[in-house]
């Protein structure tokens, strides 16, 4: 049972609006398809930004900003509130208290996390920022999600909920910054990254028309845009999770 209806109202389909990038979007993207929705995207190219900023004020959001999110009457922005509104309606935020607690606490975290990676990543990617990045961020994000796991299957128990596809993610995006980083320093996120990776939703996605594999950010940032810092990734074998 769901906190509310979980039928989409009169079969209207949900709409997601963001850039074509992976972005803040790309989470949301994988629980929709998880929850099996009915959906279409509204992408914005960030080439072309004065389309978006054309539309954006006569679009009814009390918050005009991508990504936005609609169902009926119901008008959504800032992807936190997006993911926590389908949460909601389609009971994935956790079956006890303590897995609803553990799923926010790590949703926050996440976030936090996620914060470090764009100031990393945009601006000027000097010297100084992958020093703090290399040796400071990523080895203490990956050794506290280590810890939070354990041996559960997903963040909050032995079921998956919506904050797993915003970990998935991020484990799959600081592959690029770092591709071994997983497979050497976390053996039960390494098993997590592609236990989350063999799920249908993701592989459906991951296969469909919709999917953006690249990029990871914007074209102002300068990390995760061009071509070059996708293939650091592609270039690494690495080992199998088993």
């Amino acid at each position: 049972m769901t906190e509310e209806n979980n039928s989409q109202d009169e079969k209207q389909k949900y709409i997601l609006g963001y850039w074509n990038v992976r972005g803040y979007a790309q989470p949301i993207r994988y629980l929709l398809e998880h929850i099996g929705a009915d959906y279409k995207e509204e992408i914005f190219s960030v080439m072309k930004r004065r389309t978006w900023l054309q539309k954006r004020d006569a679009m009814g959001l009390d918050y005009p900003n991508l990504p936005y999110f609609i169902d009926g009457d119901k008008r959504i922005t800032q992807s936190g509130a997006i993911m926590f509104y389908l949460a909601r309606k389609h009971g994935l935020l956790g079956a006890t208290l303590e897995e609803k607690t553990r799923a926010t606490m790590a949703y926050f975290e996440l976030c936090d996390f996620r914060f470090a990676f764009y100031f990393a990543t945009y601006g000027l990617w000097t010297e100084v920022k992958k020093y703090d990045w290399y040796s400071k961020h990523l080895p203490s994000f990956l050794r506290r999600s280590s810890d939070f796991l354990g041996d559960r299957s997903f963040m909050a128990g032995e079921e998956v909920t919506f904050v797993d596809f915003l970990a998935y993610e991020l484990l799959d995006v600081i592959q690029y910054t770092d591709p071994a980083c997983l497979a050497n320093a976390t053996p039960n996120l390494w098993k997590y990254y592609h236990r989350m990776e063999s799920m249908n939703a993701v592989q459906n996605h991951r296969h469909s028309h919709r999917h953006i594999s690249w990029p990871v950010n914007c074209n102002h940032a300068s990390f995760g845009y061009k071509a070059e810092d996708k293939h650091v990734r592609d270039s690494v074998d690495l080992p199998d999770p088993s």
